[in-house]
């Protein structure tokens, strides 16, 4: 197989001379060279790369934001498996992380506040559109967020997402309190233990509830909600 004079360029392989010329290169092929230049030259591409940001920090943030707008699906789809692929190794990062993010945000509490607010404002159809197809999504941040306020536990949220999917995919199910068949069109997910009495916001806490039962529990502990329930529920 005829060698390259360059690879890993912004044009892909390139060669010259007519025995380069003269073969056809295939995908696999300019791969598999490409993967081999990269490894065996990696700190000095990262090295270049790093002092071409640093150089044009603004023409690199154009880039991505414009590739980021022209491929929204595809980019949301790659980083939604990555994670699903990968949920201890961002759960680590994310608890690495967190230290810095705190401290950032007390720092610039009200800089925060004043974008968020104006995000909100200016985004007030796409929110309300937003909240409308994907209840799961805002209902579990709005249990995070309290549980970490009152710093409980927090589980995977992807994990509860798909739980939360699994159940919704029957027509039917099971009250976990009063044992009553109920529509999955009506359920709701409630905590076993509440979270304002130091419940964690997990897998291992949440329950499927009819309306009543959760309306009727509410904050109760479970020895008093138990008093109320014909069955009382061992834990």
């Amino acid at each position: 197989m005829p060698v390259p004079c360059r690879a890993h360029s912004s044009r892909g392989i390139r060669g010259t001379g007519t025995l380069a010329m003269s073969h056809k290169w295939t995908k696999e092929e300019k791969s598999a060279y490409n993967k081999a230049y990269y490894i065996k030259r990696r700190e000095e591409l990262l090295a270049r790369k790093a002092k071409q940001h640093k150089e044009n920090p603004e023409k690199f943030r154009k880039r991505a934001s414009d590739y980021i707008t022209a491929n929204r699906e595809k980019v949301r789809a790659r980083v939604k498996a990555r994670y699903q692929n990968n949920p201890e190794k961002f759960a680590e990062i994310r608890k690495q992380r967190a230290p810095y993010q705190a401290a950032y945000y007390k720092s610039n509490r009200e800089k925060l506040t004043r974008k968020m607010k104006e995000y909100r404002e200016e985004n007030k159809d796409a929110l309300k559109a937003h909240r409308k197809a994907h209840p799961e999504y805002h209902r579990n941040s709005m249990n995070r967020r309290r549980a970490l306020k009152r710093k409980c536990g927090v589980g995977n949220s992807q994990i509860i997402y798909a739980w939360e999917r699994m159940v919704k995919s029957n027509p039917v199910c099971v009250c976990y309190w009063c044992r009553k068949v109920v529509s999955t069109k009506k359920i709701h997910f409630d905590h076993v233990l509440a979270i304002s009495l130091g419940g964690q916001h997990s897998l291992e806490n949440l329950c499927v509830s009819c309306p009543s039962c959760n309306h009727r529990k509410h904050a109760k502990s479970i020895s008093d909600w138990n008093q109320e329930l014909e069955q009382p529920v061992l834990l």
